[in-house]
């Protein structure tokens, strides 16, 4: 006998836009918020608007703890004394001397002074401050020890002022010193006045 040969057609169906592996389709994610945990958290509450009152309590230890205090300006004088040549020297104690739990900060410090005759110049500016205790002299700086002229051949004119930081305490024992040095020469009577201005404030210590 004969084999009997069977063909089996199968019809293949391929659909359009199907390739033989599928593919992942693209997943686009928009404007979804992704949840938070906040724990012990305070948020800041915006008040729009509205006015209120807020009451502060010791306002003294508030500016003590910022270091603002009470703005002081004090005028001192410093003129040349009789029969001590080359320097003029004064003390002040500031007026509020008996609080010893006052300081006051100085924090900028100017000078004008005249000397007579016209040859006399300018050596230095020092002032003397006292701060727990300890002595502490500080000096000011003099760029100009030739000076000019008031009065030509008369007398001299010097000025000067800058920024400084330095502290003396109310309740020390011994004030403010200042002293104003220039030429010394025993054969001609120079004679000064000056003007010493320092600024600052007055805190808390």
């Amino acid at each position: 006998m004969k084999a009997l040969r069977f063909i089996v057609s199968v019809p293949l169906v391929f659909l359009a836009g199907q390739a033989w592996a599928e593919k992942p389709a693209p997943v686009t994610v928009t404007n979804t918020p992704l949840p938070v945990n906040v724990i012990n958290t305070t948020l800041p509450v915006s008040v729009v608007n509205q006015s209120s009152t807020v009451n502060v309590g010791n306002p003294a230890d508030i500016a003590k703890a910022l270091g603002v205090g009470t703005p002081v300006h004090y005028s001192i004088p410093c003129d040349t004394v009789p029969g001590i040549l080359g320097s003029c020297v004064t003390t002040f104690s500031p007026p509020s001397a008996s609080d010893k739990n006052t300081r006051v900060i100085f924090e900028y410090a100017s000078a004008e002074c005249f000397i007579e005759p016209s040859s006399g110049n300018m050596n230095f500016v020092r002032v003397v401050t006292r701060l727990n205790g300890q002595p502490t002299t500080h000096w000011l700086n003099v760029s100009d020890h030739v000076g000019g002229h008031d009065v030509p051949g008369v007398d001299n004119i010097f000025s000067l002022g800058h920024a400084v930081r330095f502290s003396h305490d109310w309740g020390a024992a011994d004030p403010i010193t200042i002293q104003v040095a220039y030429t010394n020469d025993p054969a001609t009577n120079f004679r000064i006045h000056c003007s010493i201005e320092l600024d600052g404030q007055r805190i808390s210590s």
